[in-house]
């Protein structure tokens, strides 16, 4: 492996495609040696940039013109070498943290379109990909820059992720070489509240849906946070800046990791309120009276034993009573973005599936109904369970099998699902309380 400026006056091989295979996806017409081009001055970042072998490609009308083909080669070599130049300026850190500023302070009123559905946290990539067009344009270069793999076009030629580049560390794109990427935590916090929010709900304010959709808008920030002190750190590695003594990098970075805690600290307090008493749940009759528990002390396995208990099964015996009490047909917990995967794994869709019920069936009303008298009182299972303060509920509706003879979806039921609000240990970030109606 070897840096590509280094390559600079060298002979490399140059596979020559026709001029119609801009992806390289057939096989070269052929292959010649060619000199890597002298380029003066050379982009900082280039330094950066790693060659896994001497092979480049690139597309020609007649591929048999050698002069030709050094030409062009030089050509998207020195356009590869100028727009690295502009983005390893100043400046472009400057594009990109404006343009963070800007995405960030639309969230609120952009987390869903139109219709109702939630942004992909892929969209956050715009940031760089705005910053990158914006930049490059005070210098008078049109350009595209896609946000899949961070391709970058110049006059609808690409010269990032070309066929000089996939050879490189550059072949992922720039945003991957730049590391402007999400955070791993503020991904899955995103992901999971993303796959726990309907695309219709009740009115935000309501008893219902006392936090509306910001625990998404806050997690959406986050990760956007994230991406942009990332991608800050990297470009002071490359451009061997010093944080601590720049004073764009220090007030920047340290301003995004500052709002991506103080974020995250008010996303813990809301997507998972605080936990039940596990010491009040053991010395529940109900509890106690419970088999498992009658199992625990028969054995004589000890307080850890029924500490694990309380904190792994005993709250499930409470929440079926409470299920009883609201005169639901049974009830679970379950991690939705988990469910969703194993779905997509085995090929499984529900067609009869709604994502969001608008006028739950009377049977589903009667337990809303009971739910939300048994939250207004503290001391009853409903408050013990789930904090009504930051409640967000769910009616979905399905069927349980389907009649081949009849082609009719048969033995209907709905589901009143706690999406945001209930107690950990019972349910954590992730996690949805769902009460099963049949109807």
């Amino acid at each position: 492996m070897t840096i590509l400026s280094e390559k600079m006056g060298q002979f490399v091989t140059v596979h020559i495609h026709s001029s119609k295979d801009t992806s390289f996806k057939k096989k070269p017409l052929r292959s010649v040696q060619l000199q890597f081009p002298m380029l003066k001055p050379v982009a900082p970042l280039l330094s950066h940039v790693k060659s896994y072998s001497d092979d480049f490609r690139i597309c020609l009308e007649d591929v048999n013109d050698d002069a030709a083909a050094q030409s062009e080669f030089n050509r998207n070599v020195s356009q590869l070498n100028t727009v690295m130049s502009h983005i390893g300026e100043d400046s472009f850190m400057h594009y990109v943290a404006a343009e963070c500023s800007l995405f960030i302070d639309s969230t609120e009123s952009n987390i869903r379109n139109s219709e109702g559905v939630l942004r992909g946290i892929h969209e956050i990539k715009s940031i760089f990909s705005e910053a990158v067009v914006k930049h490059l344009r005070t210098y008078g270069v049109e350009s595209k820059c896609n946000i899949g793999y961070g391709s970058i076009y110049v006059d609808d030629e690409i010269v990032i992720n070309s066929g000089i580049t996939q050879s490189t560390t550059l072949s992922r794109g720039i945003m991957d070489f730049t590391e402007f990427r999400i955070n791993s935590c503020a991904q899955l916090y995103y992901m999971e509240q993303y796959y726990k929010a309907p695309r219709g709900f009740y009115e935000t304010g309501s008893w219902a849906n006392v936090v509306g959709d910001k625990l998404l808008v806050l997690t959406y920030k986050m990760a956007a946070y994230s991406a942009l002190s990332s991608f800050l750190s990297r470009m002071a590695a490359l451009l061997n800046k010093d944080i601590k003594t720049d004073h764009f990098l220090l007030v920047t970075a340290t301003n995004a990791d500052e709002q991506y805690t103080k974020l995250e600290g008010e996303f813990s307090k809301m997507a998972c309120p605080a936990a039940f008493d596990t010491n009040a749940l053991l010395n529940d009759k109900r509890v106690q009276q419970s088999e498992t528990y009658q199992e625990i002390e028969l054995l004589g396995l000890g307080a850890t034993a029924k500490q694990a208990f309380a904190e792994n099964e005993a709250a499930f015996i409470l929440l079926e009573e409470l299920s009883k009490s609201l005169c639901a047909d049974r009830v679970s917990v379950f991690n939705p973005k988990k469910a969703e995967e194993e779905n997509a794994i085995h090929g499984y869709y529900d067609e009869f599936y709604e994502s969001h019920v608008t006028l739950p069936a009377r049977k589903t009303r009667q337990g809303m109904i009971a739910l939300k008298q048994a939250l207004e009182q503290s001391s009853t299972l409903a408050s013990f369970l789930i904090d009504k303060n930051y409640l967000k509920l769910n009616v979905t509706a399905s069927c349980a099998d389907y009649d081949q003879n009849l082609d009719v979806p048969v033995r209907p039921y709905q589901c009143l699902q706690i999406c945001v609000g209930g107690r950990p240990p019972l349910v954590q970030s992730g996690d949805i309380i769902s009460f099963y109606f049949n109807l």
